[in-house]
């Protein structure tokens, strides 16, 4: 599903039609940047770099690196206590949580990381981001790595990878708590675009090149949010900026979204016989506020709470409140499970 980010670079195909395609140029993945007469790369970066975009990437001093069936991902663990997952949404980073984790970590063990592809985990082959596989990618780190979430919360995308690791058993979490989230095909305009398209555009790397050459500076990633119902700070805004300029950040997030399938999961969330919490920004451009409630009926045990005045990008436009809804359902869920 498409971030407010990229939703905004999309105007530019839309509006340019096949013109588009004609223009992205020639080279594949392992072409070399040009060179500008000064020396200076003419082309960003193909990857997120640790020692340049992640220089001071936040909880940079609790990351850690591990290689797992060929993907090396990069995660970040906080705190003491009941395990909780952050899991964020395409085109983002661990970074989007950031916001809540000081306060998180003073009452969980906080998972946070970054999905295939995206801020400084490697890209996998391009089967590897139809969700089913993802999910069992992810899955297979938690176990590696010793952690079961007891709680765990996603935006966006985010929240439909988790649903559908609870769907098909790699997790088992007391509550699922979803910020903003896409569970079901996206109709209007935007659905229809992405479905032909995605698989003739949006895998080619010439594309993920295109879509980061367009990034001039950090006012063109706020227009982008703005135009979607989110305002960040400047901080945030800048860290986006540092990802969406690069074309294998850029290039992932396509083609996960290419690959999104949502029609796969939409039949399952009935099966969802956990408390899921269907948290909505009344502002949010990108995903209908008034969805939650329709994929709220599908779901046996879920509820909804609308944010008035936030975005698609709710938790990190008020995290306080974010962090209130959290506690609320951990203080309920988790003293309930421990009392058994």
């Amino acid at each position: 599903m498409p971030t407010p980010i990229l939703v905004g670079l999309l105007i530019v195909i839309i509006l340019l039609g096949a013109s588009v395609a004609c223009s992205l140029g020639s080279g594949g993945q392992e072409q070399a940047a040009e060179t500008s007469a000064d020396g200076e790369n003419a082309d960003p970066p193909r990857f997120p770099r640790w020692d340049v975009e992640g220089r001071d990437w936040p909880g940079r001093e609790s990351s850690r690196f591990v290689e797992i069936n060929g993907i090396n991902w990069h995660y970040q663990v906080y705190g003491d206590g009941p395990v909780l997952l952050l899991v964020h949404g395409t085109a983002a980073a661990s970074h989007s949580w950031h916001p809540l984790i000081a306060e998180l970590a003073e009452h969980f063990t906080v998972i946070n990381l970054d999905l295939p592809g995206h801020g400084f985990t490697s890209r996998p082959d391009a089967e590897r981001f139809v969700m089913t596989e993802m999910a069992a990618d992810l899955g297979d780190l938690l176990d590696h790595i010793g952690y079961q979430p007891e709680l765990v919360v996603g935006h966006s995308a985010g929240a439909a990878l988790l649903a559908r690791m609870v769907v098909d058993g790699h997790i088992s979490p007391q509550a699922l708590i979803s910020i903003n989230g896409s569970f079901i095909r996206r109709q209007g305009p935007i659905g229809r675009f992405f479905a032909p398209v995605g698989r003739w555009i949006f895998e080619s790397d010439r594309a993920a090149n295109f879509f980061a050459g367009r990034v001039e500076d950090q006012q063109t990633v706020a227009d982008a949010l703005e135009r979607m119902g989110t305002n960040l700070d400047e901080r945030q805004v800048e860290l986006y900026t540092r990802l969406v300029r690069t074309p294998g950040h850029i290039g992932s997030a396509l083609r996960m979204m290419a690959r999104w399938q949502l029609y796969e999961l939409e039949p399952h969330l009935s099966k969802l016989d956990l408390p899921v919490v269907l948290v909505a920004g009344e502002e949010d451009g990108l995903v209908d506020p008034d969805e939650a409630v329709d994929v709220a009926n599908r779901m046996p045990r879920a509820s909804v709470i609308r944010l008035d005045g936030l975005g698609h990008f709710a938790h990190e436009e008020d995290p306080a409140r974010t962090l209130e809804i959290i506690f609320n359902i951990a203080d309920a869920k988790l003293q309930e499970s421990f009392a058994r």
